[in-house]
């Protein structure tokens, strides 16, 4: 189902799903949470609460992913992306550009929120923002004003 149509397909679709494999259903994976969103719409209303899937997703850890996830409603998991430290690596990754210096080629690391890792999150944190000190490490590399 083409993301940009997931609030009109979704819903039928986890509807066919439950009708044509109930119990045997036991699993769902998706690329980004808001076929979820759309998808706990219907599991709410008509699965049965001894034989939802579990959901698991990867993309973005939205809000309504991590809340889903906190509250062990259907979603146990989000493959998040931490946006914000992408956006001070692409600044970084600009700033390496224009000074001539080779890319930094980091890749950050996959990390897998579940219930428990949601615990080490601060209370009621709605995006995965990565505790690793990643702002003071761009601001001292920017201060030098050059890069090693």
């Amino acid at each position: 189902i083409p993301i940009s149509e997931s609030a009109s397909r979704v819903p039928p679709a986890v509807e066919d799903l439950l009708r044509r494999y109930g119990p045997r259903w036991t699993h769902a994976l998706a690329i980004n949470d808001i076929y979820f969103d759309h998808a706990v719409q219907v599991l709410a209303r008509v699965a049965n609460p001894n034989y939802a899937p579990v959901l698991i997703s990867a993309g973005d850890g939205s809000a309504a992913a991590l809340l889903r996830i906190r509250s062990g409603a259907f979603q146990q998991g989000t493959v998040a992306e931490p946006l914000n430290m992408q956006g001070w690596q692409m600044v970084d990754e600009l700033n390496r550009l224009f000074a001539g210096v080779p890319l930094s080629g980091f890749v950050p690391p996959v990390r897998l929120l579940t219930r428990e890792s949601l615990l080490n999150l601060p209370d009621g944190a709605s995006v995965y923002d990565p505790n690793n000190g990643y702002r003071g490490i761009y601001r001292a590399l920017w201060k030098q004003g050059r890069y090693p």
